[in-house]
């Protein structure tokens, strides 16, 4: 018949990637037996949705980028549409919002980044602003190595501060959240963020970026986009 469906030159399913051919002419979906894989040439339109479990990805015949590398997996912005907020520092760690969290599922390389923003409010100059990770809303904190120096102004300049945290060694899929806590090294001090009148505040922004599995400062690079 015209419109039979059959595999390239009639093989049967094996191992081997072979086109679909239907009514004699080879179309763009090429398969194999279960677990072998299958291939579409050209373009694939998806109208609904897809799911999926990934755990590496190729561009190309032999780019390899790692499973959600430099995707955004968690974000958590305070301050946009509330009105302007202050934090007094105190010289031991707490978590200045509740809400100033971040919590998500760690990706397949078991390593991310954490970045936050918020506005340092110096009022007394020679104070040491520290920040520091908690697992908890009340301070808990991860580690002391996570309890980090993140800004000694020598006067009184108010910054709006970024602030980084590489961890390591997550149970790829289990689901973490982590909270800000932050310190000074004597009173007095502040953090300030949000408001809807012009002239206030950035944003409280607190988020998470999957990493590759070699995240070290001498990490071979994996792929390549020649």
């Amino acid at each position: 018949m015209a419109n039979d469906i059959k595999l390239q030159e009639s093989h049967p399913v094996d191992s081997h990637l072979r086109p679909i051919k239907v009514g004699g002419k080879a179309t763009a979906i090429e398969i194999a037996q279960q677990g072998n894989g299958a291939r579409v040439s050209g373009d694939l339109e998806i109208t609904g949705n897809t799911y999926a479990e990934i755990e590496k990805m190729y561009l190309g015949s032999d780019h390899l980028i790692p499973a959600y590398s430099g995707s955004i997996i968690a974000y958590t912005m305070i301050g946009e549409t509330a009105v302007h907020s202050l934090y007094t520092l105190t010289t031991s760690y707490a978590v200045p919002d509740s809400g100033m969290n971040v919590s998500f599922h760690a990706p397949p390389s078991g390593n991310v980044e954490i970045m936050i923003q918020i506005y340092c409010n110096v009022s007394t100059s020679g104070r040491s602003f520290y920040f520091g990770l908690s697992d908890n809303s009340t301070y808990n904190s991860i580690g002391g190595g996570y309890e980090q120096l993140a800004i000694y102004p020598d006067e009184t300049d108010d910054t709006v501060h970024q602030h980084y945290w590489v961890i390591t060694g997550l149970t790829a899929g289990g689901v973490y959240t982590y909270y800000l806590g932050a310190k000074i090294s004597n009173t007095t001090g502040y953090l300030n963020w949000g408001g809807t009148g012009t002239g206030r505040y950035c944003d409280f922004i607190m988020k998470a970026t999957a990493l590759p599995p070699d995240c070290s400062i001498n990490a071979v690079p994996k792929f390549n986009y020649d």
